[in-house]
């Protein structure tokens, strides 16, 4: 007999897999986060279609997007170091927002920028096969240079 992968009817009870109750869990985290980014846009924008649509087109999308983001993390090494500056700069904006007004645009302007600069220098400074190591911090000793250092990245390969 094939294993039950879905809610199935066995000895008059209902069973189902830890599968099912992490799909379970993370739908019931959608909504709860969907509710609440609802209120947020509402008290933000008073435009009803705008808040349905963004929240419904949020909750289909970003899990489909995580693993493209993630695809991107392999490829784009020091994007994650982008990702951590922008959120961090963006806590920093919403801390002094009582104080200091910033424009939209620059706003815009300064994620955008960081963005860009994570992904070019992901790309003109790929990791190689050696210089990725197996063990976490461990290092191999081809990449020691006479004084001591690991080789520096450059643009020219």
């Amino acid at each position: 007999e094939a294993p039950v992968a879905a809610p199935a009817l066995a000895r008059g009870r209902w069973r189902g897999t830890m599968l099912l109750l992490v799909v379970v869990v993370l739908q019931v985290v959608d909504a709860l986060f969907a509710v609440d980014s609802v209120t947020a846009k509402l008290a933000e924008h008073n435009s009803v279609f705008l808040n349905f649509s963004s929240t419904a087109l949020a909750m289909l999308c970003l899990r489909s997007l995580y693993f493209v983001l993630v695809g991107m993390l392999t490829t784009l090494r020091f994007m994650k170091y982008g990702v951590a500056s922008i959120q961090g700069l963006l806590g920093v904006k919403l801390i002094l927002s009582q104080w200091v007004e910033v424009e939209e645009l620059v706003s815009l302007v300064v994620i955008c920028s960081v963005f860009l600069f994570s992904i070019l220098l992901s790309l003109l400074c790929p990791e190689s096969a050696r210089e990725a190591p197996s063990a976490p911090d461990a290092e191999l000793p081809e990449q020691r240079t006479a004084a001591g250092r690991a080789p520096e990245c450059s643009a020219r390969q």
